[in-house]
């Protein structure tokens, strides 16, 4: 629900604390006899709910049951123009008059209004302006006429105008010189303004001081209680439990809600942007950057258009050059920002306190400092490139029930959404970590940072690990590997990483579970040599085969070279850092072997996409 501004129509919307003021000015105009017109000023600056104290005063008056009491409500606002304005006030209050009385004030207006306003009120027929204007009867005793007949008829005027600080400064005065000029017995005039406001508009449009001007007018003047800093804590604190369903730290958004108008204004944005991407978002980062948009829109802008600045992090250290560089620009919009804003700028933005946290946590807690999260919060939509929806969070997370619908899940996007696993991964149910380990090791990952997919998969398959039973760990992961088809990533997680390996698996386990890579690696190579070294991992695998199992790879190298097309391939797949030597007893080849080899490889590197490769091969073959 949004507050468009709207003040309250009851008491029992009163959140303010503000009805037993109502109460105590319509008691006052309740007991007031005096037949002698009466002049009310409800005064407050904008924002301060001088119109739902009104409401809550008329709705006091009405709730009186007296039955000559006869309010009238004139929201001068809603006309543009002093010509509208005295038309639509004369013809109020005419409407709500009896035909004596009514009769009486026509004649009176006669006199007063300007000719105009006299034809469209239809004074012009009944009296003939003209004529009545330069008749020599007393404008006086009309006017005494028109008082007595509103005496006769024992009634309580109660004349409401809200928002006379809307106006111009001419209609202000106009608003003012009516009520002199409508001074009716047994009235009250109830008009709310902003005093400095309604000041400055007098002293613009006539000569003397404004407020000397204005007490002439208002007879007595209520000041609204201003609010204080501890009903405006509660107020947002309540509005944002509401929203929020949980409380969140307010300490830095206080100092830009001084009064109600703006902590309207303020929730209406936020409930909105919430609405729209509430879940995406952190809650307080949220309720931070809308105080800035809607507050500090120069500081909002500026953090947008240095996104990169905002959203650097410092992987390698904070004294690190590159990321000196590249938080430069947030440093100085920080800088020249004022005291309020930095609190703001440093919440969001814990780099500003020198404060590092790990960044997956940030990424989970959807924070605006991270890449991925920074412009959910400008645009009203995630960056699906870089991020997923909670909903697509979801999906991923009830996936890993079935290794299936988790396989199709990570092959829409490989490094995208093993990065948010990686993230969630706490979030896996203990039953369904089996699942997700025999994805991890089945999948080939097809994304251009397949690398990147690797790191990722080695990350999560140890903190799922970590999460099992110590003696489960080896038999669980055995089976993985067995049945999997990755195996370059079984490599690449056990035959890499140092003490992390030992910590989780214990030396013996991971001797064995080093035993069945050696034992895969044989049965593949023996059963689908070409399938094994086709892929572009080729020269990783056969590093990392290397690392556990020093020139196990040499039978098969030897026999792949054999076949024409293969050692096309196995060329095509060397590296300038690859030496032949390293994975194959070269002096072990015999004579006629070498020479075959040599005058295969001196032909293929006539060929312009094989001959810097061939040629270095060649270069290793003829060193022995």
């Amino acid at each position: 629900m949004f507050h468009a501004d709207e003040p309250i129509k009851t008491s029992a919307e009163d959140k303010l604390g503000r009805r037993e003021f109502a109460k105590y000015v319509s008691d006052s105009i309740l007991a007031y006899e005096d037949s002698s017109c009466l002049v009310l000023g409800i005064i407050g600056e904008w924002g301060s709910g001088k119109t739902s104290i009104i409401n809550m005063i008329t709705e006091h008056l009405e709730e009186s049951n007296k039955t000559n009491l006869k309010i009238i409500k004139f929201n001068p606002w809603l006309f543009s123009g002093q010509e509208a304005l005295l038309l639509n006030f004369f013809e109020e209050l005419r409407n709500n008059l009896g035909n004596e009385i009514k009769e009486k004030l026509d004649k009176y207006l006669s006199k007063l209004v300007p000719d105009q306003i006299g034809v469209q009120l239809g004074l012009n027929i009944k009296y003939n302006i003209k004529s009545s204007k330069s008749s020599p009867e007393n404008l006086e005793k009309i006017k005494d006429d028109l008082d007595k007949s509103v005496e006769n008829a024992n009634i309580k005027l109660v004349i409401v105008i809200d928002d006379i600080d809307r106006l111009t400064a001419e209609e202000i005065r106009q608003i003012f010189q009516m009520i002199k000029i409508v001074d009716l017995p047994n009235t009250v005039y109830i008009s709310s303004f902003d005093k400095k406001t309604v000041v400055k508009a007098l002293e613009k449009v006539q000569e003397g001081d404004g407020e000397e001007y204005l007490e002439k007018i208002i007879h007595v003047p209520f000041e609204i209680p201003p609010l204080g800093s501890k009903e405006i804590r509660e107020i947002l604190e309540s509005e944002l439990k509401e929203l929020f369903k949980e409380d969140i730290n307010i300490e830095d958004t206080l100092p830009y809600l001084k009064n109600m108008r703006n902590v309207k204004k303020y929730m209406n944005l936020l409930k909105f942007k919430f609405n729209a991407i509430g879940e995406e978002t952190n809650k307080e980062d949220l309720a931070n950057i809308t105080i800035l948009e809607l507050f500090e829109p120069k500081l909002y802008k500026e953090i947008y258009e240095n996104r990169e600045s905002f959203t650097s992090y410092p992987s390698l250290g904070t004294l690190n050059p590159l990321y000196e560089k590249a938080t430069k620009k947030m440093k100085e919009i920080y800088k020249k920002a004022d005291n309020n804003a930095k609190n703001i700028l440093k919440s969001l933005f814990p780099l500003l306190n020198n404060i590092t946290w790990p960044y997956d946590e940030l990424r989970k807690e959807k924070r605006i400092c991270t890449v991925e999260n920074f412009d959910t919060y400008f645009k009203l939509s995630i960056n699906e490139s870089l991020n997923l929806s909670s909903d697509q969070i979801r999906q991923l997370i009830k996936a890993t029930e079935d290794s299936k619908a988790l396989k199709k899940i990570i092959s829409k996007d490989n490094f995208l959404y093993l990065k948010f696993l990686n993230i969630h991964v706490d979030e896996i149910p203990p039953e369904n970590i089996v699942n997700v380990l025999d994805t991890l090791l089945d999948i080939e990952f097809n994304h251009p940072d397949f690398y990147g997919c690797c790191s990722l998969s080695c990350e999560i398959i140890f903190k799922l690990l970590r999460k099992m039973e110590t003696d489960r760990r080896l038999q669980v992961i055995k089976k993985s590997i067995r049945n999997g088809q990755s195996i370059y990533l079984a490599l690449y997680t056990f035959a890499t990483q140092g003490e992390e390996k030992l910590q989780v698996l214990g030396e013996k386990e991971l001797e064995s579970l080093i035993n069945l890579l050696i034992e895969k690696l044989h049965r593949l190579a023996q059963t689908d040599l070409h399938g094994l070294f086709y892929p572009d991992t080729f020269g990783n695998i056969i590093e990392l085969w290397n690392v556990i199992e020093p020139y196990g790879v040499d039978p098969y190298i030897r026999e792949l070279m054999k076949d024409d097309h293969l050692l096309v391939e196995f060329i095509k797949r060397t590296t300038p850092r690859f030496n032949l030597q390293d994975f194959v007893r070269v002096d072990k080849l015999d004579k006629n072997e070498r020479e075959d080899l040599i005058r295969r490889l001196e032909k293929l590197s006539s060929q312009k996409e094989l001959a810097n490769n061939a040629k270095r091969i060649l270069e290793q073959l003829k060193m022995e």
